[in-house]
């Protein structure tokens, strides 16, 4: 039975090496990537998996915090090493737009083992992106440290974005969900969130991906939900009032769209 090594980026917030901290949107991503695995390593051993906590709390500098986070998950020698992140980009988002920008997992290019860290990555990111979180897939780098200095089979997981409003309202409203749906996917489990019917007074609905921009328009001036017109058949998701955009017989394309869209403004 497969053996798992788990630690969070960086030292603690506070430190030197902390992760990122975004003070507008009160996401410190030193405490929340322990948090998430502490709960992975909890949800595993739940399951009877053998799972080890390496996070560092000691790194007297970012290079000294990698060179221990090495030499802790090499030293136990678990068939999967596993580090958990949070990402940041210069574009911030503190309002929210609507949309996620999402959850993506990391490996090695190099590794002997892409392949199958490739096939656990992407039930990964399509575990958590059932919470709602877009989609960013698996991707492959050649110069991330933790990913070429540990021997087992090794990723890293950026949860979501610290920078965007949408990406951490959802996460702070599912964090026991996100790390459930990563420990189901470390055992080749497919995550299955229980769903919960709400009510909304409105919502836009959007019909195709070329709508959606202006669908982000709308819902932003009217301060309500979004979300695909096929998605909300599906959701069991019930609202007093829907806001149709695109998919239409006057929308004969997509700038007719906008041109609908803005008598909604």
């Amino acid at each position: 039975m497969e053996t798992f090594s788990i630690s969070g980026g960086h030292n603690p917030d506070g430190k030197v090496g902390c992760g990122t901290v975004n003070k507008k949107l009160d996401m410190y991503e030193s405490t929340e990537d322990r948090y998430i695995t502490n709960k992975v390593i909890e949800y595993l051993k739940k399951d009877n998996r053998k799972a080890y906590n390496c996070t560092v709390n000691n790194g007297t500098s970012q290079g000294d915090v990698l060179d221990k986070l090495a030499d802790k998950h090499n030293d136990i020698g678990a068939d999967w090493d596993i580090s958990i992140h949070f990402n940041d980009v210069n574009h911030k988002d503190y309002v929210g737009d609507g949309a996620t920008i999402g959850t993506e997992v990391w490996y090695y290019s190099g590794s002997k083992h892409a392949a199958e860290i490739k096939e656990k990555g992407n039930l990964i990111c399509s575990n958590i992106s059932k919470i709602g979180f877009r989609n960013r897939g698996v991707k492959a780098h050649s110069g991330l440290r933790f990913l070429k200095e540990t021997h087992g089979k090794s990723m890293i997981i950026e949860v979501c974005f610290c920078c965007d409003k949408d990406d951490v309202t959802l996460y702070k409203a599912n964090r026991d969900n996100i790390a459930k749906a990563i420990a189901d996917a470390l055992q080749g489990k497919v995550y299955n969130p229980k769903k919960e019917v709400k009510d909304v007074d409105k919502i836009v609905l959007y019909h195709g991906d070329a709508d959606v921009f202006a669908a982000i328009v709308v819902a932003q001036k009217h301060k309500c939900p979004m979300m695909k017109e096929s998605d909300f058949k599906i959701s069991g998701l019930k609202a007093k009032e829907v806001v149709q955009i695109g998919g239409k017989s006057e929308d004969a394309n997509r700038f007719q769209t906008f041109k609908n869209a803005a008598k909604l403004l």
